[in-house]
């Protein structure tokens, strides 16, 4: 931490030293800097984490890199951002939601905590559906070119996620596998609790052992040879 700190320093540094000593850059170095130190505590703890994490992965970082590169702000870019920065955020409030009783437990007021499992699990759902809506606003206005558009490629996935979010968090881990589950990190159907539970599986009486993903509604598995 010390080492990558002081390498964020010096870069910041040099970014105020060759726009003049601009004190618009000063604060962006200032504000990076107080949320690096400050965000596991007191942020944390006071319901303000995730709304750091929003602001540094979004304005702060993209709007606060476009301005030091073209000498102004732009507020179109702040909303560019914020599809990239709700996706980081979704992960920090999922993961909140997922330690929610032992955050109460140990008195951290993380926004869920705060808001409840209900509203948070519906947070999250309205931070997968906005950058649909921001990334089609931005195209109408020209900011973004139709290229942009094939973000929306990825709705049949969202589609098939969504449900998950109107039913409470487990209790337990549950006994049986998923439907369907994936090795590959980059899947939806990836599962890390899961798979460390060394899941075995039995696929037309024979025991599979190089099975990359699987599918029980569908009765298929994809083995590193190709579908089976």
């Amino acid at each position: 931490f010390a080492v990558t700190g002081l390498l964020a320093l010096v870069a910041g540094l040099y970014l105020i030293f060759v726009n003049s000593n601009d004190p618009v850059v000063w604060v962006l170095l200032g504000l990076g800097a107080f949320f690096v130190l400050f965000y596991t505590w007191p942020l944390k703890y006071i319901a303000l984490g995730e709304i750091a994490v929003l602001l540094v992965w979004g304005p702060l970082m993209i709007g606060g890199g476009y301005y030091v590169l073209a000498h102004q702000w732009n507020w179109n870019v702040v909303l560019a951002c914020l599809p990239y920065a709700l996706g980081v955020t979704t992960v920090i409030f999922g993961k909140h939601i997922d330690k929610l009783e032992k955050d109460k437990a140990k008195n951290i007021h993380t926004l869920p905590v705060v808001i409840g499992e209900k509203a948070s699990r519906f947070t999250v759902l309205a931070m997968m559906v906005i950058p649909y809506f921001l990334t089609l606003y931005l195209i109408a206005i020209k900011f973004f070119t139709p290229i942009m558009a094939i973000v929306f490629l990825a709705i049949p996935t969202f589609l098939r996620m969504y449900p998950v979010f109107f039913k409470p968090k487990p209790e337990t881990k549950p006994d049986s596998p998923p439907d369907r589950l994936s090795t590959d990190p980059r899947s939806p159907y990836f599962n890390t609790a899961v798979l460390e539970r060394d899941v075995g599986i039995r696929f037309k009486g024979v025991e599979k052992t190089n099975v990359e993903e699987y599918c029980i509604s569908e009765g298929w598995v994809r083995v590193a040879a190709g579908k089976a």
